[in-house]
């Protein structure tokens, strides 16, 4: 089983969080976690970054998928810098390459609602239009 993520550079909030490594949790035994996908931004995939490295699972060591052309205070300082990273690429490019290599992801959006101009929400789109599942966490 492989996983993905996508979330808001705002951050999760304690729900969304506690929520996701529930989720961990529960893949991690039934059927069980090969990888774990997401694309090294600030907030949410920064805190997604430090749920995986807290379970003490040598499964969830993250796959990487940074975003190229954006700025620096966008691409989140991992410390330490645990996982394997791809090299980067446009961040429309590079949401899709998350979901094309997984078999779940996992969505923590800002909004209770779907916004059009959202990189979080356009990445639950591309995930419904792929037939993938994707576990949508609200604030």
């Amino acid at each position: 089983m492989k996983i993905g993520f996508t979330g808001t550079q705002q951050g999760m909030t304690q729900h969304q969080k506690d929520m996701v490594e529930l989720i961990l949790t529960f893949h991690n035994y039934i059927p069980g976690i090969e990888e774990v996908h997401h694309g090294g931004c600030i907030g949410a995939d920064e805190q997604f970054h430090t749920i995986c490295l807290s379970s003490g699972s040598t499964f969830l060591i993250p796959i990487i998928h940074p975003a190229s052309g954006v700025s620096i205070t966008k691409i989140a300082k991992l410390n330490p810098p645990d996982g394997t990273y791809l090299p980067a690429k446009p961040a429309l490019i590079r949401n899709h390459n998350i979901v094309d290599a997984v078999d779940i992801m996992i969505a923590t959006p800002k909004e209770r609602l779907e916004v059009l101009r959202s990189g979080t929400w356009a990445t639950i789109r591309y995930c419904r239009k792929r037939g993938k599942i994707v576990h949508i966490i609200y604030p």
